[in-house]
């Protein structure tokens, strides 16, 4: 088995922990159930990786720099190998020269530690959505679980925008607080505009409850491919007695 280790600094509540929780089973079920494969080991509060990880001053206030948390966690020597890991924090991220990063996704890849995994920030949602903050969170969380499993890199109906996001506007796969080209599936639409992780959570959310999947039939496709893959993979290695 590869544990699924999902961890949070002291900062992040327990509904937020199950939004997350909740999101990371609903990508591991969607389309090809791996769930066998991937069990979840929830710890925390870890707030280690915050006290050591680069820091800089934001808008507001102290930001982390994401990608430095994420190499500190793969480099913890008291969790199992390989695993995927999923971190929660409540403080605002930077990554490179942005100005900040709902969350960072570290896709799957072959490795003796670490196979892939994502840390995700409660700071922004909460700070510009007020009561609603849970269905941006929610969004961010399944979007970067999404590109752990390497979607979007299809070339159809996709936006290079920070990275390869689907163009649709309800689809979770979607980048937000960007102006972007947003297909309107019904209509068959396009605008370029600004929109946020509120409004694309809105819209996935009532795409959940027409189609019951926060994903367009593309990145759905390409969700399960790349798990018939992972699923191949694993079940290769288990039969060398690589994972036990």
């Amino acid at each position: 088995m590869i544990p699924v280790y999902v961890w949070h600094d002291t900062g992040v509540e327990k509904e937020e922990v199950k939004v997350a929780v909740d999101s990371i089973k609903r990508v591991i079920k969607e389309g090809i159930d791996i769930s066998k494969y991937l069990p979840l080991k929830v710890i925390g509060p870890v707030d280690s990786y915050l006290e050591k990880a680069s820091k800089r001053i934001g808008s507001y206030g102290i930001q982390y720099d994401v990608s430095h948390i994420f190499n500190l966690c793969k480099e913890d020597p008291y969790r199992e190998k390989p695993r995927i890991e999923f971190g929660i924090l409540s403080k605002d991220l930077y990554s490179d020269d942005l100005n900040f990063v709902y969350g960072e996704a570290h896709p799957l890849a072959n490795a003796q530690d670490v196979l892939g995994g994502s840390i995700v920030s409660t700071f922004r949602p909460k700070l510009w959505f007020g009561d609603r903050f849970l269905l941006a969170f929610r969004k961010t969380c399944i979007h970067e679980l999404g590109h752990v499993f390497w979607v979007p890199t299809r070339r159809k109906n996709v936006e290079y925008s920070l990275g390869v996001h689907c163009i649709r506007g309800d689809c979770v796969m979607g980048q937000s607080n960007v102006e972007r080209k947003i297909l309107w599936e019904e209509s068959g639409k396009i605008e370029k505009r600004f929109i946020d992780a509120l409004e694309i959570g809105e819209k996935v959310e009532e795409r959940i409850r027409k189609t019951g999947t926060p994903f367009c039939q593309d990145c759905l496709k390409e969700l399960c491919e790349t798990k018939r893959n992972f699923e191949n993979f694993l079940k290769q290695e288990f039969r060398v007695g690589k994972y036990g």
